[in-house]
């Protein structure tokens, strides 16, 4: 392996190019081949890197000896598959999220990647977004006291349809999956333990009539450890997009904002506030994209496992898949019995 770790890229949509510019501006890695089967967004991603082989075969990008790693970055539900040939060709792996979009699809990934020597990271990028990195730590070092709930609220525009309306039909395994399992994720980092029930309720009744996914909802999560975790989505919001994130402590509460970039504490004993750069004027969408490539780049290097690794990520994903099973059942999932 030269200096730099080699990647290919597996699907060159919006996403895939944003994680392209990230990798580069990380300094730690050289992009040698992508692949895609729409030729219009292989050329638009090519203007990043222009020496790149290109590919509208993933299998001959995965053919390639000189590629250490993969990012795949393509619809929802062809991640499977996908997935499968590159733990079967030995590549590190980097999956945009959802890994998948049954538990059963999940597993077997998990199970492959166990037995091989890959390091496998999802794209859990909000783990090391600096203000949420903020946060864990003052919860972690006992600013907060223990936490008792959290919040989520994401109101925001539609979602870009994506190839061939992917994100707006059921292949995406949902909204609550292909939106939420960032925030889900952040529950489960923050609280540290393990969820055990979910019980949500949405619906499709403003923009998404048409569609097979729900343009609104909330759900519930509850705790080993007692702690609650509430989200609420909205995706009609057209003037703008504001993420809320808050943790409310036995000691103290936390309140992240977004897209304003910061972070509130209030303790009995103290207030304060901290301000992030503005990652937004830097072209990135979300906080956390260079970084999360440069954890990933390390533990290639050094065998250590990644802090987004697929085992943990599995815990968000039976979070979104219990909510949009209690959408549409109108029950209480136990996590237990999934």
């Amino acid at each position: 392996m030269s200096d730099k770790v080699k990647y290919g890229i597996i699907g060159t949509g919006p996403r895939g190019q944003a994680l392209m510019k990230a990798a580069l501006d990380s300094g730690e890695i050289e992009i040698v081949a992508m692949s895609d089967v729409q030729s219009d967004m292989l050329e638009k991603a090519a203007q990043l890197v222009p020496q790149t082989q290109r590919f509208s075969d993933y299998h001959d990008l995965l053919a390639l000896e000189e590629v250490d790693a993969v990012v795949v970055a393509t619809p929802n539900h062809t991640h499977y598959g996908i997935l499968l040939d590159c733990i079967a060709a030995g590549k590190h792996i980097l999956s945009e999220k959802p890994v998948a979009t049954s538990l059963n699809e999940l597993d077997k990934i998990i199970e492959l990647v166990k037995k091989s020597n890959i390091i496998f990271q999802v794209g859990t990028e909000l783990r090391y977004d600096p203000m949420f990195r903020q946060m864990k730590s003052l919860v972690d070092d006992g600013t907060t006291g223990p936490v008792r709930m959290m919040w989520c609220k994401e109101f925001r525009p539609p979602f870009k349809p994506g190839y061939e309306n992917w994100r707006l039909r059921n292949i995406s395994g949902g909204t609550f999956l292909e939106k939420n399992i960032h925030h889900f994720d952040l529950f489960n980092w923050i609280i540290g333990s393990n969820p055990v029930k979910v019980s949500a309720f949405g619906g499709n009744e403003v923009i998404y009539k048409e569609q097979e996914v729900i343009d609104n909802g909330w759900a519930i999560v509850e705790y080993e450890n007692g702690a609650r975790a509430s989200l609420g989505v909205c995706m009609f919001r057209h003037f703008g997009f504001d993420l809320q994130m808050g943790v409310m402590g036995e000691l103290g509460t936390l309140e992240g904002h977004v897209p304003d970039l910061y972070l509130e504490l209030k303790t009995a004993r103290m207030q304060a506030t901290y301000k992030f750069d503005n990652y937004f004027a830097k072209g990135f969408e979300h906080g956390g994209e260079v970084e999360q490539h440069l954890s990933f780049v390390e533990s290639i290097r050094t065998g250590k496992p990644t802090s987004a690794g697929i085992e943990a990520a599995r815990w968000s994903h039976l979070i979104a898949l219990a909510a949009e099973k209690s959408v549409k059942t109108g029950q209480t999932i136990n996590l237990r019995e999934m």
